[in-house]
Formats: C-alpha cells, structure tokens, sequence
C-alpha cells in the first residue's frame, strides 16, 4: 500500500500528465494556419496571434479535460486534512473558501452585522 505522501505525488502526477498531453494541437493548427498567412502579408503578426490563440486554447481545454484527476487531488488532501488534530476547523474553513481557521474580529463583526440584518427583516 503506498504511503500518502507516494499517493499525493501520483495525483499530482496523473494531473500535470493530464494537463499536458493534449497541449499542443491548437497551438500547431494555429501556427500551421498562420504560416501562409504570414507570408502573403509578409508579416510575424498572424505567427504571433494564431499561435499565442491556440496555446490559449490549448491551456483552457487541459484545464477543462484533467477535471476528475483535479477532483481525486482534492478530495485526498481534504481526506489528509481531516486525519490531522484541528483538521474541523481546518476543513469547516476550506468549506467556505477563505482558507482561515479563525474569524478576525472585523470578519466576526461582519458576520454579526450580517446575521442582525437578516433576523430584522
């Protein structure tokens, strides 16, 4: 059985593998559209804006296609979080999306202004 550490580098592995492998089409199809373009214009900026395009095209689809890896990823460092003291806190803040474990005053003066709001209306 692979110890957690050996567990999160294969995620990560498997993610950085996903994200990549299909990191090169559009940027390819862009340069290849570009290249003719260019050289009736006489011209880098088809080059430069076909190719950057389809590098920017390639990044968005990795990101879109690795969602279950990304998802494998988190619920294994959510699971790693919860076996470690204090992980309640931790995990009730992760939840939320700040990342804090505690409230600051000024955020816990908000939040009683916020809750005050709600009950008067």
């Amino acid at each position: 059985m692979a110890t957690a550490a050996e567990r999160e580098k294969e995620l990560q592995r498997a993610l950085g593998e996903c994200a990549l492998s299909s990191s090169w089409i559009f940027t390819l199809g862009g340069c290849l559209i570009a290249i003719p373009i260019g050289i009736r214009r006489k011209s880098m900026g088809p080059l430069v804006f076909y190719g950057t395009t389809g590098a920017m095209v390639d990044i968005i689809q990795g990101i879109s296609n690795c969602e279950k890896e990304r998802e494998a990823l988190k619920a294994f460092m959510e699971e790693k979080r919860a076996g470690q003291p204090g992980a309640a806190d931790a995990a009730g803040s992760s939840s939320r999306g700040s990342g804090l474990t505690e409230r600051s005053g000024v955020q816990q003066d908000i939040a009683q202004t916020l809750d005050d709001d709600k009950t008067s209306k």
